[in-house]
């Protein structure tokens, strides 16, 4: 699973370093933990918009893209708070290559930022396909979102 989500994360690997997404990837095997969350994460928020909120006055666009938003939010703080969970227990270590010894991964709090807005983007492609796959069953916001047809 890690490889799966390491190639998928690693498209935005410009935006938060190489040092974190190869410690993410090799070391912390944290790709796959995060990749699972966000699924997860994006599977609950669906099946609450679906189903157990399902108001007639979120089936528009507005309704699910506050849902989308939603999912976003939540996924960018679990990625976020993981990493720099990760980082504050001084778990993000690498073998310095000349030395020998154990260092820092070489990352900022800006890359963290831009790993969980990575991660927040991402779970948008994956809630948008988790509520094509669901929302079929819906009652009330069943037609959202949809693809217009041209006739």
């Amino acid at each position: 699973m890690n490889d799966v989500f390491g190639n998928i994360f690693s498209i935005f690997q410009f935006a938060y370093g190489v040092p974190l997404s190869n410690y993410l990837f090799e070391e912390g095997r944290a790709y796959s933990q995060i990749g699972i969350a966000m699924i997860i994460c994006s599977l609950v928020v669906g099946v609450v918009f679906y189903y157990v909120v399902d108001h007639p006055a979120l089936n528009t666009w507005k309704g699910w893209s506050l849902s989308l938003l939603v999912n976003a939010t939540i996924n960018f703080i679990i990625s976020y708070s993981h990493v720099l969970y990760m980082y504050n227990r001084g778990e993000m270590m690498e073998v310095n290559v000349t030395t020998g010894e154990a260092v820092p991964v070489d990352v900022s709090m800006i890359d963290f930022l831009n790993f969980g807005i990575a991660v927040a983007i991402v779970s948008c492609v994956v809630y948008t396909i988790i509520s094509f796959l669901i929302k079929g069953r819906s009652i009330n916001c069943a037609g959202y979102p949809h693809i217009k047809k041209n006739l």
